[in-house]
């Protein structure tokens, strides 16, 4: 799947959507909130969300990031900036100023996706021996964790979180049936 860059005028304050494929597990797409562009920095505010295609799974994050643009050494002149990109935080379920948008967002993917169940921080970021592909460059953190086996890499960030890891937990509980509860 390509990439595909949208932009439109919202509420008079311009967002931005993108839609991209992943290596494995999914896709992703993303909807910039707010961006602040100087000539050697970016700093973003962004809703990201992620669709399995190994199951019916869905999950969301605020991501607040930002981009460095610094000068690197390099014999072509207009190859002498480099992106160093950070990801400062992550927000996993509707609160401060994510909360509107990423309600929105979720009841538009339940639509969409009918029965799709969201996974949680909490459970997201619990790992499963060897279910991630072997590299070890990346960070140990990171590795064989359940949002790398059912959406790729997109969603594994190692930085702070905000907002309730248990969110989404109610569409993994099912009431007892008539059986069960004597």
């Amino acid at each position: 799947m390509g990439e595909t860059d949208i932009q439109h005028q919202e509420n008079t304050q311009e967002t931005s959507s993108r839609l991209s494929g992943l290596a494995s597990g999914g896709f992703f797409g993303e909807v910039i909130i707010e961006e602040d562009k100087k000539t050697d920095f970016i700093r973003q505010k962004s809703l990201r969300f992620y669709v399995s295609i190994i199951g019916p799974f869905f999950s969301i994050h605020g991501v607040d990031s930002s981009i460095a643009l610094l000068e690197i050494e390099s014999r072509v002149k207009d190859f002498n900036k480099g992106n160093f990109a950070a990801t400062h935080a992550i927000t996993i379920s509707p609160v401060f100023e994510y909360y509107e948008a990423f309600k929105k967002l979720e009841d538009q993917l339940r639509s969409f996706f009918p029965g799709y169940l969201f996974v949680p921080h909490a459970v997201g970021m619990s790992t499963i021996r060897n279910i991630s592909v072997a590299d070890e460059l990346r960070d140990t953190q990171s590795l064989d964790t359940i949002y790398e086996g059912i959406f790729g890499m997109s969603p594994v960030h190692t930085c702070l979180t905000r907002g309730d890891r248990y969110y989404g937990m109610s569409d993994w509980v099912k009431p007892l049936n008539q059986k069960e509860s004597h």
